[in-house]
């Protein structure tokens, strides 16, 4: 849940209360948990609408999408470049590749996190692996990765947003509790299938899973995860 971005996290909430709403919760002995769940849904729902009007998110989440375009399609070139014809250069480019993959899917982490994944991206690349960098005619890649970042981090750092900053903050509050009890529910209904059998538990859980699932199967092709766990990168030609 917490790889989710604000909506879809809210959206998928909304349809596990759904569900609950279609069972005698109380017969269950869930009505108590799955009461205090789903009254936490509209605190969430109020803190997105708030970010929605907020022109600052908006502005921010622009920001960021631009570096997250820059930052994959670096990525991409590197990628490409590990079939190269020539040796030298597809060595290179699995030094830059085994490098990127110690970060792990940078644009999927949180703001200050990808900011320094970045920053440290740029001190690598300018660096240490600045000559296979240059090899590969990717400079012009890293310097735009470094500009995007630093226009993202000028404007989250800007003053005159402090109080849309306090709403970003809201949401960071009321996402961990609406989670939290969403496992307390989870966890509680793990404990009544052990202690009274499964069956009359059975349609709710499974109707449970397939959300995960579905919300799991979106967001990981959202992120380029499905076709990239379907290709492992070949290893450089021998010299």
């Amino acid at each position: 849940m917490e790889n989710l971005k604000n909506e879809p996290h809210f959206h998928f909430h909304s349809d596990v209360n759904k569900v609950l709403g279609k069972h005698d919760t109380k017969a269950l002995n869930l009505e108590t948990a799955a009461l205090h769940y789903s009254n936490l849904l509209p605190l969430e729902n109020e803190a997105i609408q708030l970010m929605l009007k907020s022109t600052y998110t908006q502005r921010l989440a622009t920001a960021d999408q631009t570096r997250d375009i820059t930052e994959n399609g670096f990525e991409m070139s590197v990628k490409s470049n590990l079939m190269h014809f020539d040796p030298e250069k597809a060595l290179a480019a699995q030094r830059l590749w085994t490098f990127l993959q110690t970060k792990g899917n940078v644009t999927k982490k949180d703001y200050n996190t990808e900011t320094i994944d970045i920053n440290n991206i740029v001190t690598e690349m300018r660096g240490k692996s600045a000559p296979d960098v240059a090899l590969l005619n990717l400079t012009e890649w890293v310097d735009k990765l470094d500009a995007d970042n630093r226009a993202f981090t000028a404007l989250k750092d800007d003053r005159e947003f402090e109080d849309s900053e306090k709403t970003n903050l809201r949401m960071k509050q009321v996402r961990p509790q609406l989670d939290k009890a969403f496992r307390a529910l989870a966890d509680r209904i793990d404990a009544l299938v052990l202690l009274n059998g499964p069956s009359a538990y059975q349609a709710l859980v499974n109707q449970i899973n397939t959300l995960v699932e579905k919300y799991d199967l979106t967001m990981q092709q959202h992120l380029g995860r499905v076709q990239a766990s379907e290709t492992t990168p070949p290893a450089p030609p021998a010299r």
